[in-house]
């Protein structure tokens, strides 16, 4: 008998629990091993027939009539050679030669070359010391070999590897007479006419070893983006400096959609430096760079979805939530105006509040779907994407996956199928890191059933059933990348509605939504919103987590209140916009007290008008009304600052002095509570972390989502304890002292409004970070 292969679905095999979840959620059955399998060529016989018969119902079908006999003769064979183990072999050798055969009649394969990059892994050790999902895209972590190939006439017995792309000389710029010789190479993207290759390059620099610390960031160790044209010549350098630019994305306008570490900042859950890297765009010569994204956190492999010219990509999200869950798919237009979470944003448990009906934190969101999805690319002629299941703390390869937004998101599997179902999704399935789950990368898509992917060290030709053909095994025994056709596309077009960069211009941006009151999560009843609360997080300017810490969360973000809006009776919203910042919205109530809150950041761009349906709107179960909303009939509101003032939260400036008037005094000389001091007021202030370990499973209030009415001042010890009232001991605060009070309460009660002059900002003066800042024009609006 032929063996099924020892990784072929071992870790589901022997697992009734495991088998019946991946057969709940496969994309198709017959990549399954199945019980009535007896050996592979059971199975390669049952995936080879489901192929035939589903390439015979395409568009262009090919003549499969002598394949479809061969195919007869050798299940008749199959049947009647019982166990005959040399039989069987033969047989099975049959079965591939067959299956190869017909793979290469797909009408699908209108093209002869494929694009590849070839790249190594990084394998320097466990996450703490590196391997991670960030790391991976550091030019000084970059393991030197491997390049540029074409695949050429691929899908023949004759194809072979055209090493040309190895040999160009830089044309400009520093290393101009140059080759790219020896250093790493990373995320190529062809042009819509087939001509012109863009990809990423870095010396590969490794750490010093000697001293256990990375080196600096600089022109010599970091990323850069590359142009050149098919053939090899005209290679041209686009970007320099110290930072790292990769993923390049040809956008339909011309322009290219990259990944860079230029917003600036640090991740924040991490014991040594991690830059921050997301969007960012520029034109095809490398002039006008933009800022697409000024999330806080990284965003990973631009593509475009040539269905409807959206740009798809990965980002992580765990603003005050847990840290190792939430980063997969977002869209947003080419320049970047309105971002989304098209998917798995928000995992269980949504709250491990008690007593309100809703998931608790028995529920480990990081093992009902995959942990991480990158690699997103949408599927042609489908509204369907194909994405990379992948561990946090590991590296962009996993296993496959079909991602389905159309279907209601369950925070568990209800949009996921597994695709490839013969490995795990690494971590959230598997032991944490294990490369050995790290198997299939990029998955370029031909339809919903066939793809072009990265298997191990080779290039595969994929479909659905489970069939493997290998196209190319590598040259300098790295990972194979990035497979992608040499042919021609049709360009969507998209029109640009912001203006920064070449459209710069005076439009004013603005911000509007249709009703606040429409949320999956209702607001308690007889609530009234009155105003919404625009607030600025700022991205970490340090990079080692919590040093310093801005508050008592653990890894949170510095931030302050923009201002105020007023939100109508019928729940509309209609203001100007802040522009080039990370912001989230908070809803008031008549006390000015924060009812509900985002655990997301938006970000808005120069000329954008970003519109949302409500706060948390069902997208599932959408109310549209007839009625135009009150505020859209308005000239927009200015943004109204809170208390008079727009500056970071800082407890010592802005909160101290008020306790000091009001409550000091009294505590001292009865020796009795808080002293008033920052520390001393935790178990009475209210605040969410931003890490797993006390995040997610160890406070109160965690989890993904807040919950309407439980959250900020309203549930904070100081209020509920009736501490800020007249009747504890005649406290007596003014309107003013008490709607600061609560707005330090609702922005997670921060002791420091940023990372830097901590001595300042304790002695009471006005600091500001270090991004994203105009003291000139702190709201943004102008």
């Amino acid at each position: 008998m032929v063996p099924i292969p020892s990784d072929e679905d071992e870790w589901y095999r022997n697992s009734s629990t495991n088998r019946s979840k991946v057969e709940s959620s496969v994309y198709n059955s017959q990549s399954l091993i199945l019980s009535t399998d007896r050996d592979y060529v059971d199975v390669v016989l049952r995936r080879v027939t489901a192929l035939v018969e589903h390439m015979e119902t395409m568009r262009q079908a090919p003549d499969l009539s002598d394949e479809r006999s061969q195919l007869m003769s050798l299940t008749a064979r199959a049947q009647s050679i019982g166990i005959d183990e040399a039989a069987r072999q033969t047989l099975y050798n049959e079965l591939i030669a067959l299956r190869r055969q017909v793979a290469f009649k797909n009408p699908l394969l209108d093209f002869k070359d494929i694009l590849l990059v070839e790249h190594d892994i990084y394998t320097n050790g466990s996450h703490g010391t590196g391997s991670h999902m960030c790391d991976q895209y550091y030019g000084y972590n970059g393991r030197k070999g491997g390049g540029l190939f074409l695949l050429r006439d691929a899908f023949t017995e004759d194809a072979f590897p055209d090493a040309c792309l190895l040999s160009p000389i830089v044309q400009n710029g520093r290393l101009q007479g140059d080759r790219l010789l020896g250093g790493s190479y990373l995320s190529p993207d062809l042009s819509y006419d087939g001509q012109t290759l863009v990809f990423a390059w870095a010396e590969g620099v490794s750490r010093v070893a000697e001293s256990g610390k990375y080196q600096q960031w600089n022109q010599n160790t970091c990323y850069h983006i590359f142009k050149m044209n098919i053939d090899g010549s005209e290679l041209t350098q686009l970007t320099d400096g110290a930072y790292d630019d990769f993923d390049p994305v040809w956008l339909p306008n011309g322009r290219i959609a990259f990944i860079s570490t230029r917003r600036g900042g640090y991740g924040r859950c991490h014991g040594r430096p991690v830059p921050t890297y997301t969007l960012h765009s520029m034109n095809a010569d490398g002039s006008d760079l933009i800022t697409l994204s000024w999330h806080e956190t990284n965003e990973w492999h631009p593509s475009v979805d040539d269905n409807t010219g959206m740009l798809l990509y990965s980002r992580w999200d765990y603003l005050d939530r847990e840290d190792c869950v939430a980063h997969h798919l977002w869209s947003c237009f080419p320049d970047g105006r309105d971002p989304r979470a098209r998917h798995g944003n928000y995992p269980l448990p949504y709250t491990r509040l008690s007593g309100t009906g809703y998931y608790s934190a028995s529920v480990d969101g990081r093992k009902l779907r995959p942990m991480a999805e990158l690699n997103c690319r949408a599927i042609p002629n489908s509204q369907k994407v194909v994405a990379t299941a992948i561990a946090h703390h590991g590296q962009s390869y996993g296993s496959l996956v079909i991602l389905d937004t159309r279907i209601e998101d369950d925070s568990q599997m209800s949009q996921v199928r597994r695709l490839t179902p013969d490995y795990p999704f690494p971590e959230a399935e598997y032991v944490s890191g294990e490369l050995s789950t790290h198997v299939y990368g990029t998955a370029y898509p031909l339809s919903e059933h066939f793809f072009l992917c990265a298997y191990n060290k080779s290039i595969i030709l994929l479909d659905a059933f489970g069939n493997r053909e290998v196209l190319h095994e590598s040259l300098s025994g790295l990972r194979c990348l990035d497979p992608i056709p040499l042919r021609t596309r049709t360009a969507p077009v998209l029109p640009t509605f912001t203006a920064q960069g070449d459209n710069a211009s005076d439009a004013v941006a603005k911000l509007s939504i249709m009703d606040v009151y429409n949320s999956d999560f209702p607001l308690p009843e007889g609530v009234e919103i009155k105003e919404m609360r625009i607030v600025q997080v700022f991205p970490k300017s340090t990079p080692n987590k919590d040093e310093p810490r801005s508050g008592y969360g653990d890894e949170s973000l510095c931030r302050m209140s923009l201002g105020t809006v007023p939100v109508e009776a019928d729940g509309s919203v209609y203001c100007y916009a802040p522009v080039g910042k990370e912001v989230y919205f908070q809803l008031l109530d008549a006390n000015g007290m924060a009812v509900h809150s985002m655990k997301s950041g938006a970000y808005i761009h120069p000329g954008e008008h970003l519109s949302c349906l409500g706060c948390h709107e069902d997208k599932w179960q959408q109310a549209y009304s007839s009625t135009p909303p009150v505020a859209i009939s308005r000239t927009p509101s200015t943004i109204e600052p809170e208390m008079g003032i727009v500056e970071p939260m800082n407890f010592h400036r802005l909160i101290k002095p008020i306790l000091e008037r009001n409550c000091a005094s009294c505590h001292q000389r009865e020796g009795e509570g808080p002293d008033m001091s920052y520390d001393s007021l935790k178990d009475y202030a209210w605040f969410l972390h931003g890490t797993a370990g006390t995040g997610l499973w160890g406070h109160e209030y965690a989890g993904s989502r807040t919950i309407p009415g439980k959250m900020g001042a309203h549930i904070s010890r100081l209020y509920t304890g009736g501490y800020l009232d007249e009747g504890h001991h005649g406290v007596s605060l003014t309107t003013e002292e008490k709607r600061m009070i609560t707005l330090w309460l609702d922005l997670n009660s921060n002791e420091y409004g940023a990372l830097h002059s901590l001595t300042a900002q304790e002695n009471g003066e006005l600091v500001w970070p270090l991004h994203d800042v105009d003291t000139d024009d702190p709201i943004g609006t102008d």
